[in-house]
């Protein structure tokens, strides 16, 4: 899957814009990916974004960090609750 589709993926998903890394650079929106994101459901708004990325990010996307992002483009925390990242999205 290219690696631009797998993050819109995850953003219908989850409702938050993340970006996929690998060696601390930006993995190319065109550049195929050999994962995909199993999940239907958003993962609860109480989880934090560090939950996020340990439960279902890293496993999904072995040898990538992923960042979440707020509604502007900027890094979240890892204590970011869900919740608060989405309400962004959606002001």
């Amino acid at each position: 899957m290219k690696a631009k589709n797998l993050e819109r993926k995850i953003a219908r998903i989850e409702g938050i814009d993340v970006k996929i890394m690998k060696n601390g650079r930006k993995v190319q929106s065109s550049a195929t990916i050999a994962a995909n994101y199993k999940y239907e459901n958003a993962a609860p708004n109480g989880h934090t974004a560090d939950k996020l990325l340990k439960t279902r990010l890293a496993k999904s996307l072995p040898g990538y960090d992923v960042i979440v992002l707020d509604s502007s483009g900027a890094a979240v925390t890892g204590n970011t609750k869900l919740k608060n990242v989405r309400a962004g999205y959606e002001e």
